[in-house]
């Protein structure tokens, strides 16, 4: 009897270990799955550990559009400037300036998918300024008359352009707004205070010695 007894304890404490041990395999094979959609995932979307190309969706392009379009209205507005001022290059050039740096930037940031390359991005940028100064040197005129060098400004626009553009490529919106600020107050009220220190020096200079 007691061995009976005995044994109807063994089975019973036995029996639930199938179900037990299928359970543990379902979940390990839930694990499992889980893993490979995760892994599945990651190889579609980083571009550069598998060579595989993602199309931009939606929010890609229009943050593409975006940064494009926000370059070409900032070059636009010191174009504008400059051909006010009766200079070689006006919206056209500068919007062009800028729209190119911007774009360059931006094929860095998506050339391997949803990982940015700093060092990539910083050779893009260096390679664009250095570049732009070509464009800059094309409109300083030395006077044959005087000494004087015109288009110094110009010059110092084209460059501001190329490095807006880079920073709208890059999306940096608060270093973009405050620079906008500067450069335009700048350009708008540096003129008239550089008259008025040569008119006060001129006075001043024309004032008898006592």
């Amino acid at each position: 009897m007691a061995a009976r007894d005995l044994k109807g304890v063994g089975e019973a404490s036995v029996a639930p270990q199938p179900a037990r041990h299928a359970s543990v395999c379902e979940r390990g094979r839930l694990r499992s799955t889980e893993r490979s959609h995760r892994d599945t995932h990651h190889l579609f979307h980083q571009d550069g550990a598998t060579g595989l190309r993602r199309e931009p969706a939606m929010a890609d392009w229009f943050e593409i559009i975006t940064r494009l379009a926000a370059a070409a209205l900032i070059g636009g507005g010191i174009g504008v400037n400059r051909h006010l001022h009766h200079k070689a290059v006006g919206l056209r050039t500068l919007s062009l300036v800028a729209c190119g740096a911007a774009g360059l930037v931006l094929a860095s940031l998506h050339a391997d998918g949803t990982t940015p390359h700093v060092d990539a991005m910083s050779r893009v940028i260096q390679g664009i300024m250095t570049g732009v100064g070509f464009i800059g040197a094309g409109v300083i005129i030395r006077g044959q008359t005087d000494d004087r060098v015109h288009g110094l400004t110009t010059a110092a626009a084209v460059w501001m352009t190329a490095a807006l553009g880079a920073l709208c490529g890059i999306g940096e919106w608060r270093i973009i707004g405050v620079l906008s600020i500067i450069i335009a107050l700048v350009l708008l009220t540096g003129g008239p205070v550089e008259r008025w220190c040569d008119t006060a020096l001129q006075r001043k200079a024309r004032k008898p010695l006592t």
